[in-house]
């Protein structure tokens, strides 16, 4: 199994395990989890505090993919460079956590989507 670097909302970097991926996810888990979620959860607070709703726009829609990248506080450090990736899924219990390397197809997700540019609405 992999290890990679992951960074965190610029504040702290952790290590975790690769169990499966692909071009467009990583499944896996944090390295000494027990030891690190006080770190994760007092990242996730500071961002609740300066940025509640980063993923949203100014409109509260969810931000297009580019966008949401763009903005996440998750990325992977590689050759000291950062690439933007977007957490999907975390057990705060165990540490089991995928995140999403690139866009992903919408399914369920236009709850909170922008109408205005959904290129399917004829308004």
């Amino acid at each position: 199994m992999k290890r990679i670097i992951l960074d965190y909302y610029k504040k702290e970097q952790f290590e975790f395990l690769v169990e499966e991926c692909d071009d467009t996810y990583i499944d896996g888990k944090f390295v000494d989890f027990e030891e690190k979620i006080n770190k994760i959860e007092a990242i996730d607070e500071l961002i609740e505090a300066e940025d509640e709703c980063w993923y949203l726009d100014d409109n509260g829609y969810r931000l297009e993919d580019k966008a949401l990248f763009e903005k996440s506080p998750w990325s992977i450090i590689e050759n000291n460079n950062a690439k933007k990736i977007v957490q999907r899924f975390m057990d705060y219990k165990n540490g089991e956590t995928t995140f999403c390397l690139e866009p992903w197809f919408r399914i369920g997700d236009e709850f909170n989507y922008n109408p205005k540019l959904n290129k399917n609405n004829n308004e």
